[in-house]
């Protein structure tokens, strides 16, 4: 385990907090702060590698259901009376649109989603059983990542940055001796000497 280097008594931001957004958006503009997807650090492609492979084992053995099968009844008494699953639902051409998981039935579960804006629209929904709860919360994030779901709020999209921008709030935050983010290893401090360069070319 690693040393603590930041407690709640941390100094001063480096810059106010009305002021960082400015700084993100400068970034953004330099190229510091890119897409998840275009991130090439080792850490970024192990997440995205990790993602990329449930998203594929997800396909490849979970049940398709058609939205006529739904609609009339017919799915399999043993799949209807499981319980615990993570699911994804499918638009045209298999536009993804929502991804999620239950403890319970996905009958008793899909029966919930009737509400949402975008249930008139799904053709097939993708099912794939799994009993543990912590298993399915690691599956549903990591093919949410992956898949892009169009109606997962609380899903990091594709396109959205996910460690640059943890690194530039430690950056901005500072710690107790103002120093650089720490890791276990080297995976992304190519990431870290990035945005602190950008950083101060922003005179920052």
């Amino acid at each position: 385990m690693m040393k603590d280097i930041r407690s709640s008594s941390v100094a001063a931001s480096v810059i106010p907090s009305e002021h960082q957004p400015k700084v993100r958006a400068a970034l953004e503009q330099r190229c510091a702060l890119l897409p998840f997807h275009d991130l090439a650090a080792p850490l970024e492609d192990y997440l995205f590698g990790t993602a990329t492979s449930l998203y594929a084992f997800f396909h490849t053995n979970g049940y398709k259901i058609l939205r006529p099968e739904w609609t009339h009844g017919t799915i399999s008494q043993p799949l209807r009376e499981y319980d615990g699953w993570i699911y994804a639902f499918y638009g045209e051409d298999d536009y993804p649109i929502y991804v999620g998981e239950t403890g319970r039935t996905f009958i008793a579960r899909f029966d919930e989603h009737k509400e949402k804006s975008w249930w008139s629209a799904w053709k097939a929904v993708k099912v794939l059983p799994c009993p543990n709860k912590a298993m399915r919360k690691v599956f549903e994030s990591l093919i949410g990542l992956a898949g892009g779901y169009q109606f997962n709020k609380m899903q990091p999209a594709g396109s959205d940055n996910l460690m640059n921008d943890v690194l530039l709030s430690l950056l901005l935050l500072g710690n107790d001796r103002n120093q650089p983010p720490k890791f276990p290893n080297q995976e992304i401090l190519n990431s870290i000497e990035l945005v602190s360069a950008h950083l101060e070319r922003l005179g920052i």
